[in-house]
């Protein structure tokens, strides 16, 4: 535990860009979800199937789904119908290229703001930590290097350092935008179709 207290003294200077880098992979997470999402009512109007982006539920789906469920659901589809449809189908499909390529845009460019900010920080921390092994390395006197193994000396200085870096990458990158997006998409399943969720859930582990 006192090395990971002591890790975190280096990465210390650093909380600003890392807690920007987090909110930007979050973001990132959201709009990759946006941008799934908007995959089906893209087919809908692109091969015409309907002139809505799902069919309406009948009463006695809506009694036999969680009413909350399928409530979001029809809240979600109203709002998307309402900024994006038109009676010009046409239209309606310029509307949503328009409206996936800036999705696009903003997750592709939040993807590299906090790709951007998590190198800028990572590469900090491990020169932060080489520098100090290099000061103290040479503070030592030359009978602790004739006990010492220089290539233990070495691999602190380069796969130790290394380890470090790549925790800080999976802690505060792959950790928020992953668990973001399993959340979201998991949230997209259920509204969709909770049973089908469900049979999915515990069909995955077979």
């Amino acid at each position: 535990m006192k090395n990971y207290i002591r890790a975190l003294g280096f990465v210390r200077p650093y909380w600003t860009r890392l807690g920007v880098a987090s909110v930007a992979a979050a973001l990132f997470s959201v709009f990759s979800a946006a941008l799934i999402w908007l995959i089906g009512p893209l087919l809908f109007t692109l091969f015409r199937v309907s002139a809505s982006i799902a069919p309406a539920p009948s009463s006695g789906e809506l009694t036999r789904d969680m009413s909350w469920l399928a409530t979001m659901k029809e809240s979600i589809k109203a709002t998307v119908e309402g900024s994006l449809t038109d009676p010009d189908p046409t239209l309606t499909l310029v509307n949503f290229c328009v409206a996936i390529a800036i999705i696009a845009f903003l997750k592709n460019g939040f993807n590299y703001l906090q790709s951007f900010l998590m190198a800028y920080a990572q590469q900090s921390v491990m020169r932060d930590i080489r520098n100090q092994l290099f000061r103290k390395y040479q503070s030592l006197s030359f009978d602790h290097y004739h006990h010492e193994r220089t290539g233990a000396m070495m691999s602190r200085v380069t796969n130790d350092v290394s380890v470090l870096n790549e925790s800080l990458d999976t802690v505060f990158n792959h950790l928020v935008a992953d668990v973001a997006l399993v959340t979201l998409l998991s949230g997209f399943l259920v509204l969709l179709s909770w049973k089908l969720t469900l049979v999915a859930g515990l069909m995955l582990p077979l």
